[in-house]
């Protein structure tokens, strides 16, 4: 395969960050599944980077065919549960957000002017 020119990575890192936004993975999934797929596990930091073209240009030359081989899993079994979803649900669980109530916060925020 010949090597991808600078708008060829810049297209595919956009067209996957949709797409994958889409199919409803995270960074940290997709990387997850590459290990667990492919033997190359990534970073949720790794695929950030690659999605905002910060790479350099050699790796971003060889995580392209990865992706594109994920994709292809990824278009072609969305509806039913997959290894993908497996591989997924094995992740982190992460936590939900704390909302603190305003009338909580300002009486926190007050205290705090009291006591610093």
């Amino acid at each position: 395969e010949e090597t991808p020119t600078s708008d060829d990575l810049e297209n595919f890192a956009k067209s996957f960050k949709q797409r994958r936004i889409k199919l409803g993975f995270t960074q940290a999934d997709v990387g997850l599944a590459l290990g667990t797929l492919y033997g190359n596990v990534f970073s949720q930091t790794t695929i950030c980077r690659f999605e905002a073209l910060q790479l350099s240009f050699k790796n971003m030359c060889k995580l392209k065919p990865l992706l594109m081989k994920w994709l292809d899993e990824a278009d072609s079994t969305t509806g039913s549960p997959t290894s993908i979803d497996k591989i997924a649900a094995q992740g982190r669980k992460r936590k939900k957000r704390t909302s603190i109530e305003v009338s909580v916060k300002s009486a926190l925020e007050q205290h705090f002017v009291k006591q610093p």
